[in-house]
């Protein structure tokens, strides 16, 4: 059996479709009868849906793991990320981001396996495999969260990069996964380094933005207040376009590429 036909998370068969975004987030954000919209893409794969559900279904887990830790987690989340979705402001506890984070790069993770047929997964069987057994978060792996005033009521954005240093192509590549939905909005990216080539040391590079203002990084320990002081819109310097595209991955020549991935 091929990995395409694995489980994302274990060695059983993928013989259970996952939501690339919960039912829980599409009930919430629909209003009545009107049918909600999602909008977005992962890779070179638009996505697009509208209905009373999305039907935006991905064949890349088990039935054991669908119902089990997964089911779980999206439990946790929902506790949390549903007052957000509500602009309730609330001080996030260091073990309430953590749960935020996980959710995030289990998301993350969906996402960009939604086209698994026509493209290798960027996230590893192996890291998705220690994700589930001990949340070990993939390398090189950042979550951010923020607060989005416009438009779109779903967005799922997944975005593949490279380093395009001409001598040494491909050092990194990356994958930045920008997700919003009502007043929500979540940023991961996780960068895969080779082990065998020296010359530099993982760099992300910024657009110019208020970053800093508009975005909190989440960590397992400490408290943040949310919202940020700025919000993302729909057009303009805070834009859900300049997030989603706001990284060019890079290297330093001065240091030797650190291998611990």
């Amino acid at each position: 059996m091929t990995l395409r036909h694995l489980c994302l998370f274990c060695d059983n068969p993928a013989n259970s479709k996952e939501d690339v975004l919960p039912v829980w987030i599409q009930e919430k954000v629909k209003s009545g009868k009107r049918p909600i919209i999602v909008n977005g893409f992962s890779g070179d794969r638009p996505i697009i849906a509208q209905g009373m559900k999305s039907n935006l279904k991905t064949a890349c887990v088990c039935h054991d793991c669908n119902t089990g830790w997964m089911s779980q987690l999206e439990a946790d989340g929902r506790l949390i990320l549903g007052p957000l979705m509500e602009d309730i402001g609330l001080q996030l506890k260091g073990n309430q981001q953590l749960t935020i984070a996980k959710w995030a790069v289990k998301t993350a993770i969906t996402v960009a396996s939604f086209n698994r047929k026509t493209r290798k997964p960027f996230y590893t069987h192996d890291e998705c495999a220690r994700f589930r057994k001990s949340w070990d978060f993939p390398p090189h792996t950042l979550v951010w969260l923020g607060r989005y005033s416009g438009v779109f009521e779903i967005g799922i954005f997944g975005i593949d990069g490279w380093d395009n240093h001409p001598k040494h192509p491909e050092v990194t590549r990356s994958y930045i996964t920008t997700l919003t939905f009502q007043r929500v909005v979540i940023q991961v990216i996780s960068i895969h380094a080779r082990r065998n080539l020296q010359g530099g040391i993982i760099n992300m590079r910024l657009i110019p933005g208020r970053w800093p203002e508009s975005l909190l990084e989440l960590r397992p320990s400490g408290s943040l207040f949310w919202p940020p002081s700025l919000s993302f819109v729909d057009e303009g310097e805070l834009s859900l376009r300049q997030l989603a595209q706001r990284f060019s991955i890079g290297r330093s020549p001065m240091r030797p590429l650190t291998p611990d991935d």
